[in-house]
């Protein structure tokens, strides 16, 4: 098991390891979050950064804006410029 433990991971889930369990990261997300909550942080923090531009926002998201458009109405965040 040892043997393959290293090898067939995924670059990113080594990098979040690094960072440390059950403490803040670089980013300011608690570990101790669920996913979902951590990922409407996210999506909540970029949709800032880009003055609620959701085409730029999705295109740093790495999802289309369609998608980013459902994940606003599910989590209820907005209301942002829709252009």
């Amino acid at each position: 098991m040892a043997e393959g433990a290293g090898d067939g991971e995924a670059e990113g889930h080594r990098d979040g390891r690094a960072r440390g369990a059950g403490k803040a990261d670089g980013a300011g997300y608690d570990s101790a979050l669920s996913l979902e909550e951590l990922q409407r942080l996210h999506i909540e923090r970029v949709l800032k950064e880009e003055g609620g531009r959701v085409e730029r926002a999705a295109a740093r998201l790495g999802i289309a804006r369609s998608s980013l458009y459902q994940k606003i109405k599910q989590y209820g965040l907005g209301p942002f410029d829709v252009r």
